[in-house]
């Protein structure tokens, strides 16, 4: 678990550095796409809700190495709700993404007459 725990937190403090990272080149890199506003908006919600779901990742595993330190079972009933809550948000957040795809195939296979 102590594993699971520190793995857990490299990942979430490396999205939240990616995020600013994405954010900042955005901001004052090249705009190559031709449309800077479209790309800051896709960056900011990209970084709230990896932002929020990585939360969540981070609140276990801090939760999760302060039970294994302290032998604590409350820290430990935490550390699962909130990967409870991590799971649930990245199954919610794959099933919209699928859903979008499946339009996007029958849109595709719509207009392509």
């Amino acid at each position: 678990m102590e594993s699971i725990a520190k793995w857990g937190r490299i990942i979430a403090y490396v999205a939240y550095a990616s995020y600013a990272v994405n954010i900042v080149v955005v901001l004052f890199g090249k705009n190559v796409a031709g449309s800077m506003a479209g790309g800051l908006a896709g960056a900011i919600f990209t970084a709230i809700l990896g932002g929020i779901l990585n939360y969540f990742l981070l609140k276990f595993s801090n939760h999760t190495l302060v039970a294994i330190a302290n032998n604590s079972e409350l820290d430990m009933e935490k550390a699962a709700e909130n990967l409870n809550y991590y799971n649930k948000m990245t199954g919610i957040l794959l099933i919209i993404v699928f859903a979008f795809m499946v339009l996007a195939f029958v849109f595709a296979g719509l207009f392509s007459r």
